[in-house]
């Protein structure tokens, strides 16, 4: 499939950058290095159904389905 090829050379080209690049890349999607354990990344980055349905311009009818109340 090309998800799969897509994603293995994202990760191919990614593994050819030094460490500062990779750390680079990853803080454009929100990933945070943690200052004490180094090898551990966080992700602050939240997104909600509210901002999905905004940013894909679906109708406001459209239901989370993984909601309890969807």
């Amino acid at each position: 499939m090309l998800i799969e090829d897509v994603i293995t050379d994202y990760f191919d080209n990614l593994l050819r950058l030094s460490e500062s690049e990779i750390i680079g890349e990853l803080s454009q999607y929100g990933w945070k290095r943690s200052k004490i354990l180094r090898k551990k990344f966080t992700n602050t980055t939240s997104i909600d159904s509210k901002e999905i349905i905004r940013d894909f311009n679906l109708p406001s009818e459209t239901v989370n389905q993984s909601s309890p109340d969807g």
